[in-house]
């Protein structure tokens, strides 16, 4: 158990790949990725990722409102044996971390705080892992106000919508929500096919 004060404890932010080039454990699975990945003429982390697909047509269906993993916190491992046939790593899921209580976020006068002052009690946070919840604000695309929703239980909200930034560049695109659909079981899901349905019937542009 950790029993450092956490008023004590700093954290980072970083990406899933800060994460792994300061393991420095897994220098061969970036070379990989730079030539089978992101040597892909097709450009899976640039063009094809955020570009509009060369369509006339989209429907996008989803689920939302199932708590869904959006972050992790970890710490240093304190002692690395290499060589042990264990899997090395210089970081574990900090299982003992905690959101700061809403009387030290309230009490938190700094500009950089304003966001965890708004945000942070929505999100859950249990054995290191970070879960957004269907009370937590999310950015919509075309929208001013922000809205209380969350993912599929596997993919995050704002990648979810991310479709509608699409919006001006395709003929026809619609969006379709479904409240508590989980990511793998919405194939079984009435409200799914009720929508296949219903789009299989109209002649798409």
């Amino acid at each position: 158990m950790n029993t450092i004060s956490s008023d004590r404890v700093e954290y980072d932010v970083w990406s899933g790949t800060d994460l792994f080039k300061n393991d420095g454990f897994v220098d061969t699975m970036f070379d990989m990725v730079e030539k089978y990945y992101e040597g892909d003429p097709l450009g899976p982390i640039t063009k094809s990722a955020l570009d509009t697909p060369p369509v006339n047509c989209i429907r996008s269906i989803y689920g939302i409102n199932v708590p869904t993993e959006v972050g992790a916190i970890y710490r240093k491992v304190p002692v690395v044996t290499v060589g042990d046939n264990v899997a090395d790593s210089r970081y574990m899921l900090d299982k003992s971390a905690m959101f700061p209580s809403d009387a030290e976020v309230l009490s938190d006068n700094r500009d950089d705080n304003m966001w965890a002052k708004s945000n942070l009690s929505s999100y859950k946070l249990q054995d290191g892992i970070v879960t957004e919840t269907p009370m937590t604000l999310q950015n919509v695309p075309g929208h001013k106000e922000q809205r209380r929703v969350c993912g599929d239980g596997t993919v995050p909200y704002w990648n979810m919508v991310h479709a509608l930034t699409w919006r001006d560049d395709v003929d026809e695109l619609t969006v379709d929500e479904l409240d508590g659909a989980v990511h793998r079981d919405i194939i079984a899901d009435e409200r799914f096919f009720a929508l296949l349905k219903r789009y299989c019937r109209i002649v798409d542009p």
